[in-house]
């Protein structure tokens, strides 16, 4: 093959794969061939693709050239991508999905422009990348973040800049897709890293939204991520993978609909866009009258906003799982307590989901400051058992066996080991600051600084003050940046304070100052 591997050198090595893959597509979604032969063809499209795509990713592994040049050939083309209808958006290999029987000849991967050799063998590369990252050190990792930021810089660029061509009236956030073809969440780490580039080089002023069908998606950041899990008639088994902050969106095959999606898609590559058969709320860009098939056409972005929020205004929060408290013997004797608030919590989100149904933002927005309200109380329940472990206090127990706190996703993709309490234990494990708790003393230290101040120095009034109570989790390094974990969650901090509109960009790069709510 050509070398170094480029898009271009790699689409003339599979020259002829890649042209018979693509006459393959147009005959299975032919309405002019003779069916029992379309229909052949749309059961080995999925196949022939993947096997394809695994192909040039093993070309571009064995390609004799030394480990930067290989880098330097394939980041020389677009990381991100851009159309009119996805927006800005990120390509992966069709192997990185788990397919329904439904979705894997009818994914859209196998139409027209995403079928073109070019389309195929960017996702390939993508996917060469985001494997690379997720198996490296972190020296490898450190050095594809580096070759990544101007990606995407780009990408945040573009995505803001989409925000210039909205239908008069219509207002959302910037946002980037991942993945518009593929599986991001097929590697976790990279998916969680690179959303974390996207919130920190944006200030918090681009979104990440996920489509996906895949199992590790409870391994995703849910304060990174807007999550939109996909079902269809076929995979109605996956509904236990989904955690509660995603959003169920279905694809309608046949039209059938499911009422207890959010989203129902009408639109069906291979046999266009089908009536609605059934109840549920459909996508206004793929019903069959539909003259625009683009979201903001249609002034819709229902799908780019976190779980029950509002399509105008401030964007909600992330409606998260609870906090996990832990539930050592000190502890026992809240867990009544516990309980209450979280059967409550579990009301709440009930509710909001329902204020959503209903397009009622008003009371959407009333059920999320109540949310919040829970997040405090169940804080103080947590404060509350550290400071009677402090003091000694004990609870006899005889034995603990189901006191495990809910796994939660660490940085980069690795599992912490479920926390069990331990007979005797006296204090919780450590445990970072997260936004709920930093909110406040981020709106003290601006007042402080009178109205307004850049991170650097609200990042040394909060050390200042709560420097003392910082754990070993709070002074861990992130790597994708060169922040501790507390740094890293005040920027975060101030993302949500900015979004419920108490503080804004005072018009400098990292220079925030309190609005007349605060």
């Amino acid at each position: 093959m050509e070398v170094p591997p480029k898009c271009g050198s790699l689409s003339r090595t599979y020259d002829a794969e890649l042209k018979n893959y693509f006459r393959l597509t147009v005959l299975a979604r032919s309405s002019s061939a003779d069916p029992e032969l379309a229909s052949r063809a749309h059961e080995l499209l999925f196949r022939t693709r993947t096997l394809l795509e695994g192909a040039i990713q093993q070309a571009i592994t064995q390609a004799p050239v030394d480990p930067d040049a290989r880098l330097d050939a394939l980041f020389d083309g677009n990381f991100f991508g851009f159309s009119k209808k996805q927006g800005t958006s990120l390509r992966l290999p069709l192997r990185t999905c788990t397919p329904t029987k439904l979705c894997a000849g009818g994914c859209y991967a196998h139409d027209v422009l995403d079928a073109t050799p070019a389309a195929v063998v960017r996702g390939a590369i993508n996917g060469w990348i985001a494997d690379r990252y997720e198996q490296g050190n972190d020296e490898v990792r450190a050095e594809l973040v580096d070759r990544l930021v101007p990606h995407v810089k780009r990408a945040i660029k573009n995505a803001k800049g989409e925000l210039n061509n909205l239908p008069p009236g219509f207002e959302r956030r910037a946002f980037i897709r991942f993945s518009h073809v593929g599986e991001i969440v097929y590697t976790p780490a990279f998916a969680n890293d690179l959303a974390r580039m996207v919130h920190e080089l944006s200030e918090g002023d681009v979104d990440c939204v996920v489509y996906t069908r895949h199992k590790r998606v409870g391994e995703l950041d849910p304060a990174l991520w807007v999550l939109n899990f996909t079902l269809d008639p076929a995979s109605e088994d996956r509904r236990s993978w989904i955690p509660d902050y995603a959003r169920i969106v279905y694809s309608a095959f046949g039209g059938k609909t499911s009422p207890d999606a959010e989203v129902n898609f009408l639109e069906h590559h291979r046999h266009g866009h089908l009536a609605q058969v059934g109840d549920g709320r459909t996508c206004p860009a793929t019903r069959p009258d539909a003259k625009d098939r683009t979201c903001d056409g249609n002034q819709c972005n229902r799908c780019f906003v976190p779980k029950f929020a509002h399509t105008t205004g401030h964007p909600l929060k992330i409606i998260q799982e609870p906090l996990p408290m832990n539930k050592s013997p000190q502890n026992q004797m809240l867990g009544s307590i516990y309980q209450k608030v979280s059967d409550l919590r579990a009301k709440i989100q009930q509710d909001g989901k329902r204020a959503f149904d209903r397009d009622d933002p008003t009371a959407a927005r009333i059920e999320a400051d109540r949310l919040d309200q829970i997040d405090r109380a169940e804080a103080l329940l947590n404060e509350l058992g550290e400071l009677l472990a402090d003091l000694g206090f004990d609870v006899p127990v005889t034995e603990a066996p189901s006191l495990a706190v809910a796994e939660s996703t660490a940085p980069y993709g690795k599992r912490r080991k479920p926390i069990t309490a331990k007979k005797g234990a006296k204090r919780l494990p450590e445990k970072a600051l997260h936004p709920p708790q930093l909110m406040e003393p981020v709106i003290d230290v601006l007042r402080e600084l009178g109205g307004q101040g850049h991170l650097k120095e609200i990042w040394a009034g909060i050390e200042k003050r709560l420097g003392p109570t910082f754990t070993s989790s709070d002074l861990e390094k992130m790597k994708s940046s060169k922040n501790l974990r507390w740094e890293y969650n005040v920027q975060w901090t101030l993302t949500h304070l900015k979004n419920e509109g108490r503080v804004e960009h005072a018009g400098k790069r990292g220079v925030w100052r309190l609005t007349a709510r605060s």
